[in-house]
């Protein structure tokens, strides 16, 4: 059996890279592969699971630089003594470094997966550039999770180590047994923390513009609303349209009540923006949305280009474009043929399957090069 070292903040579904790096342990312990985690804190709840929670918080490495060569060293005898490690793989960008160096301590190759906007936020700090493109280059395989990611990186370096690998949709979505011919009122539906890069303001004007044409629109937005500025931005823009009645905010909802939700809704929604050192790397609630049966409408110039096949599983629409946006609502609200597309959207979410997925890591780990 295989023993892997993985390098993540957290185990668990109450953040991206959490849920990231739970679904992949769990493929790789199916696939006989025996694991022990690395994490800034542990979660009890997955009890057959080797976690060390010996890591500061992955900004604390990004602020402190030298942290990670004192953390290398305060723990290099502990995990000597845990096994012998086939190699390191790291899940979170900030801790790329001290994954570097531990690999380099330990004597094994390491990877490092690249997310989004944290893959290239280094970039505006030249310690913080230095360190971590030595770990980019010196990595065996850096595994971006859509190729917009990839675009993104190779406008900094040059790289010949990159392998595109989209994220996986959990099985619990593809087993809900959603229903997709039925008769659903017109609400939609858009997921993630409430911050201005996902674009939330212009689906919030983009519905503006749907209800002149259909007065019983809804809208539900669920999300963290920690960033009280840009939620106050999303208020104001609901009472300035006249909205209040169409629109309404859900937070800390538990998982059960989520899928009831996207079964009540037609369409999921989420239409980020890009610049200069934000960017969403792939958008796995598009195709968890798609396993629930519902299409998707998002934008281009993000990871939704690789999560949504436009006009199969939804639609991308142009970036910061209400009126785009409002158009594809329109087109799918009204569309004869919503059934065909819903189902196709459950086809495309379950190409994305863990079980396929984590067939390309496998691939990926046993490559020799």
């Amino acid at each position: 059996m295989r023993e892997i070292l993985l390098i993540t903040n957290c185990l668990g579904d109450k953040s991206g890279y959490g849920r990231y790096s739970l679904d992949l342990v769990n493929q790789l312990i199916k696939n006989n592969f025996s694991i022990v985690v690395i994490c800034h804190k542990k979660n009890y709840k997955y009890k057959n699971i080797k976690q060390l929670e010996i890591l500061p918080s992955s900004l604390s490495f990004k602020k402190n630089y030298f942290l990670t060569l004192l953390y290398v060293l305060k723990n290099i005898k502990q995990l000597k003594k845990i096994g012998n490690f086939s190699f390191i793989h790291c899940l979170v960008e900030p801790y790329a470094f001290f994954t570097f160096l531990l690999s380099r301590v330990l004597k094994i190759r390491y990877f490092l997966t690249i997310h989004g906007s944290y893959g290239i936020k280094c970039f505006y700090n030249k310690i913080y550039k230095f360190l971590q493109l030595l770990s980019y280059r010196k990595a065996v395989k850096i595994i971006c999770v859509s190729n917009y990611t990839k675009s993104r990186i190779l406008k900094y370096i040059k790289l010949n180590n990159i392998e595109v690998i989209p994220n996986g949709v959990n099985e619990d979505f593809l087993n809900s047994n959603s229903p997709v011919n039925i008769d659903k009122k017109n609400i939609i539906i858009g997921v993630g923390a409430l911050k201005r890069r996902k674009g939330f303001d212009i689906a919030l004007r983009s519905v503006a513009l749907v209800k002149e044409k259909i007065p019983d629109i809804e809208y539900y937005v669920v999300g963290s609303q920690k960033d009280k500025q840009y939620f106050k931005y999303l208020k104001d823009i609901i009472n300035n349209n006249n909205l209040q009645k169409n629109v309404i905010f859900f937070e800390n909802i538990s998982d059960d009540d989520l899928v009831k939700m996207y079964l009540k809704s037609k369409i999921f929604i989420l239409t980020p923006i890009s610049d200069k050192y934000n960017f969403e790397g792939f958008g796995l609630v598009y195709l968890e949305a798609n396993a629930l049966g519902l299409p998707v409408v998002g934008s281009y110039k993000n990871g939704g280009e690789d999560a949504i096949k436009d006009g199969f599983s939804g639609f991308l629409t142009i970036p910061n474009d209400e009126n785009d946006v409002a158009e594809k609502i329109l087109k799918l609200l009204n569309d004869d043929n919503y059934d065909r597309m819903s189902k196709r959207s459950i086809e495309w979410a379950k190409k994305h399957s863990w079980k396929n997925i984590i067939k390309k890591y496998i691939n990926v780990y046993c490559e020799r090069n």
